[in-house]
This record gives structure tokens, sequence and C-alpha cells, in this order.
């Protein structure tokens, strides 16, 4: 018939909310923002993204994307030091694009784009943005990461200690 497409088991309200556009709901409470990061992170990275293409443009696109692959997550691809840096500067980029949409999307965005940048700074000792690394610093220490895995959160930390020493420098 048709190209088969899933929603794994969830209801059309069930991926509202998790896309952070709740039926019904027009505020983005900090839980539901932290849901959708926790979930954003959690979920596998389109094989696009890691190869060939840039990351889709919209939470929609992403994850109609990531709910069919098995392939590791954002978290997974950050937090592996084998990753290239073309790849973390292609997540990098997505998170950008996403950090000027509206609210969930801008906090999603916001969040990938500084673990991006962590992950260049830890495993490549690269800056992949203008910012200097005492105001990378000083972000890196103002994230919230009350919805972070705790490997999440554990290299966020150790991405503010790398800019805090260069900023020294």
């Amino acid at each position: 018939m048709g190209k088969h497409m899933t929603t794994c088991g969830s209801d059309p309200e069930g991926l509202a909310e998790l896309l952070g556009m709740g039926v019904g709901a027009d505020e983005n409470t900090e839980e539901s923002v932290a849901e959708l990061l926790r979930a954003t992170f959690a979920a596998p990275l389109p094989f696009e993204a890691a190869t060939e293409h840039d990351p889709p443009l919209s939470m929609g696109e992403l994850f109609r994307d990531l709910m069919p692959m098995g392939g590791p997550s954002l978290c997974e691809v950050l937090l592996d030091g084998n990753t290239e840096l073309a790849v973390i500067e292609k997540i990098k980029k997505h998170g950008k694009k996403l950090a000027r949409r509206a609210e969930p999307l801008k906090s999603v965005g916001v969040a990938i784009y500084y673990a991006a940048i962590a992950s260049a700074l830890l495993f490549y000792g690269k800056r992949i943005t203008s910012y200097s690394y005492a105001y990378l610093g000083d972000s890196f220490a103002d994230v919230d990461s009350d919805w972070m895995s705790p490997g999440l959160a554990s290299h966020i930390s150790r991405a503010l200690q790398v800019c805090r020493e260069r900023a020294k420098d």
C-alpha cells in the first residue's frame, strides 16, 4: 500500500506531548522541556545526520527520522571520543538552527549546541565556536543539568574545567 509509517505505539497526543506541542497545552513548563530534552538526547541519531546530509530542520522531521532507527543515541554519539569532528560540527549546526526557533525547540537547540561544543573541546581540543573560553565556561556553568544523564552532566562539567583552564592563558 504505501510507505510504512510507525509511531512506535504512541498515540497522537503522546507524540505531541513528547515533541513539546501538547494537545491543548499552551505553555512549556520546565518539566515538559526537561522531558523533551531527555527524549531528544536518548533518541537515536538519524543515519543521514551522521553521514552526508545536514540533520533534519524540524522536530517533526527529527522525530520521524529518529524513531525507526536503532543506532546510537544523540547522547551516545556526543559522548563517544571516536565520533568524527565533522559529525560533531553538523550536530552543533543543527542545534544552532533549533536554537533560533520558539520554545521548546530553542531549549533543545541550545542544549545540543553546547553539548556538541563540549565534545569538540574534550575529544579534539578544538573550540568550534567564536565564543571565548571565558564565555563558554560561564555558559557551561549556567547549564541546568537536572534533565541530563550522569554521563552528559560529567561531560559538560569536564568541558567547563577545560574552558576555565584555557581562559586563564
